[in-house]
């Protein structure tokens, strides 16, 4: 009796004792560093310990927001751009406890020739804006495997506001990389190596 008592004592001390760390880690423990998101770069390469948000401060993504859409008469492409707050920054690959805004595009649908490639697929995301010119966003781009294994090829996906008189654009430049070394999906299969069905330079319409 006496050994269940120190126990159920033992565990009790823990827990207030991870209460107390978690508490204090909440209350008083890494305490946000607010980074505009323009200034994201400088931090790329710092020592700096502290819990960053790369938030968006100026509100630059808020004009990338919306749906937009283009139809040369060969392409079909309609996305929907939102933007998100607060996101954690980290993932299985790359340990990153800092958080940031971002956007967030889904191909709501892609016609080639008059047939539907693709539809409502989301993924594509990024907030890179620098100094240089606030009108533009760089974004991580893919695009759905066409086969059973993932894609092999990505890129950098760059979108640029216009705006002439009462009339926005969205340019929309596309510059291909392959960043994937391996060949093969778990299941053995090739991964897709298929070129991109999307053009790399389209101009898109706010609807």
């Amino acid at each position: 009796m006496r050994i269940i008592i120190l126990i159920i004592v033992f565990f009790s001390v823990l827990g207030n004792s991870y209460s107390q760390v978690t508490g204090e880690r909440e209350v008083l423990g890494e305490p946000e560093i607010i980074v505009p998101i323009e200034n994201q770069v400088d931090f790329y390469d710092s020592p700096i310990e502290d819990l960053l948000y790369y938030k968006d401060v100026n509100n630059l993504l808020d004009k990338f927001v919306g749906v937009w859409e283009v139809n040369d008469g060969v392409n079909y492409l309609k996305i929907s751009i939102a933007k998100h707050e607060h996101l954690a920054m980290g993932n299985k690959w790359f340990k990153n406890n800092d958080f940031e805004d971002k956007l967030i595009l889904t191909i709501v649908s892609f016609k080639l020739n008059g047939v539907v490639k693709y539809t409502n697929e989301a993924g594509i995301g990024g907030n890179f804006v620098t100094t240089e010119n606030l009108n533009a966003v760089e974004l991580h781009y893919s695009e759905p495997s066409l086969t059973s294994c993932s894609r092999k090829k990505s890129g950098n996906l760059t979108l640029e506001v216009i705006q002439n008189g009462s009339t926005v654009q969205l340019t929309w430049t596309r510059v291909n990389m392959v960043y994937e070394k391996i060949n093969t999906c778990a299941d053995g299969t090739l991964k897709d190596d298929s070129d991109f069905l999307i053009p790399e330079n389209l101009v898109l319409n706010k609807l």
